[in-house]
């Protein structure tokens, strides 16, 4: 839905970065990249999907018999807008070993004056590409993936989505990824990067920085499945915004060269860089398997064993007390998410930039799991 560029900066990469490796199950699905040109062909032939259209029941009706054939489990999520034309998002849910939590998988199939072939088939098709490559995945945490409609008119489809559905299912959300115009611009410089985005809005501001850590992680993801260099930017005018205003953890991506074509009847396929576009849907596939496989901790294990921190509570440094040679230590959220990794220097790790509240720290040491509740104030 952008209409214009964001001021950005270009960011080391921080905390979260270090704790990933290449992933042998992820590199697999991503080998093929099905029929990216041919679903977008078909995007853009619908024409242009604004409400109340023809062509834009179409496209989800669409949407809804690609994922069923898939063996999805997929719905309609109808509402009203405010000119009260009636419009429908497509739910597709892919179920996790554990209950407990789930992500959101976001990207919009409306457009505004045009076919809207990057703005946002290029999204749609990203999504596509991971229900295709998905169908016998078993992630940890649920995936729902969700096709909305009426982003162009303010985000009513995700606004509906968040207020109807997400608000009887509070606190299991473990983050919402939006993908919005991810096709590259043909002949532009910059496609050899994209904007990776996080929450800068302080309101609310709780939700901030563990928005921070998901987006450096997607950053880094960046680097080990793409040849994308990763650009933090914030969090802009697009479907995570009703999630982000509830307080929900988000991050996007979006493309990083201009593209003068948006929201006109010149957004076609024949104005979008190929490699650009194909690297980005690697990157939707990864990050959909990685944050959905995210590594947790196990506090059932008999190998339990406490581990001795102070000052706890802390407002920064904390000490880990009696066990030697230690490097780094993994911080986890009350449902057992890992939030970070920490480098450990003389029995010392900092803790100055997470969140107040309580997280359990863990390190594993001769096959013994120590672990101590932290208390960050």
């Amino acid at each position: 839905m952008r209409g214009y560029l964001i001021h950005i900066a270009l960011l080391t990469l921080p905390i979260l970065a270090r704790t990933q490796v290449l992933d042998a199950e992820i590199e697999s699905r991503l080998a093929d990249l099905p029929g990216v040109t041919e679903k977008l062909q078909t995007f853009e032939s619908f024409g242009v999907k604004e409400p109340g259209t023809q062509a834009l029941e179409n496209t989800g009706a669409w949407l809804y018999d690609y994922a069923a054939q898939l063996g999805y489990n997929v719905e309609f999520d109808s509402f009203q807008d405010p000119l009260s034309c009636w419009q429908r998002n497509v739910v597709v849910t892919i179920p996790g070993t554990s209950t407990s939590r789930f992500m959101v998988l976001g990207a919009h199939y409306d457009t505004k004056r045009g076919t809207g072939t990057n703005d946002n088939g290029s999204g749609v098709v990203a999504l596509m590409n991971t229900l295709e490559v998905l169908p016998d995945y078993r992630p940890l945490y649920g995936i729902r993936v969700v096709f909305f409609s009426g982003e162009e008119q303010g985000f009513h489809g995700s606004k509906h989505y968040v207020d109807s559905v997400l608000s009887k299912e509070s606190g299991n959300l473990l983050l919402m990824l939006n993908v919005d115009q991810i096709g590259g611009t043909a002949g532009a410089e910059g496609n050899d990067k994209i904007y990776c985005e996080r929450d800068e809005n302080n309101e609310p501001a709780s939700n901030n920085q563990r928005s921070k850590l998901v987006t450096d992680t997607l950053a880094q993801l960046t680097r080990l499945y793409t040849t994308l260099e990763p650009v933090i930017s914030g969090a802009y005018s697009s479907d995570y915004e009703p999630f982000e205003d509830a307080g929900e953890i988000i991050t996007g991506l979006y493309q990083y060269a201009p593209y003068p074509q948006t929201h006109t009847a010149s957004d076609s396929l024949q104005y979008l860089d190929s490699n650009s576009l194909n690297q980005a849907v690697r990157l939707v596939t990864a990050a959909t398997m990685y944050f959905s496989g995210q590594k947790i901790l196990n506090v059932s294990s008999n190998a339990l064993v406490q581990l001795d921190l102070y000052p706890n509570p802390t407002t920064g440094s904390v000490f880990c007390q009696g066990l030697k040679n230690i490097t780094s230590v993994d911080v986890f959220d009350l449902s057992g998410v890992l939030v970070t990794e920490k480098s450990v220097n003389n029995g010392v790790f900092h803790v100055s930039d997470l969140p107040k509240g309580i997280y359990v720290v863990a390190v594993s040491v001769d096959h013994k799991l120590f672990h101590a509740r932290l208390v960050v104030q």
